[in-house]
């Protein structure tokens, strides 16, 4: 039986997180699991409601974008909060294929996501 010092060890060694490459536009991008404090900054960024999904989709992937796509093989991240109305008014492919990739390293289901996402944003313009 392990002692609390070598579960403790084996919990908290950093090791590389998982990241899968995303080809976008002819180039690859590496797009990384985000540690548990980056997550609940997407989280947040999109806004969650009372159903603790989110409001504001495009806020989400943006986030995701942002904190979780690197140059691959390197810890530079490729955009910066300077890019955000950029990627928000740039091509909707490029912004889904990344956040696609990052939510989907974070267990979130993106299909459903979204489509409960849209429901309950027209609901809300509808009233």
């Amino acid at each position: 039986m392990a002692t609390r010092e070598e579960l403790r060890t084996a919990a908290l060694a950093t090791g590389k997180r998982k990241s899968v490459l995303v080809e976008v536009n002819g180039q690859s991008f590496e797009v990384r699991r985000p540690t548990p404090r980056v997550k609940g900054d997407i989280v947040s960024a999109g806004k969650p409601g009372k159903n603790g999904l989110p409001t504001d989709y495009a806020a989400l992937e943006i986030e995701a974008v942002l904190k979780c796509t690197y140059v691959p093989g390197s810890d530079d991240r490729v955009f910066s909060r300077a890019d955000e109305d950029s990627l928000l008014d740039g091509d909707c492919d490029v912004t889904e294929k990344l956040s696609k990739a990052a939510l989907e390293l974070m267990d979130v289901d993106t299909a459903s996501l979204k489509k409960t996402s849209e429901t309950t944003s027209s609901d809300n313009s509808s009233s």
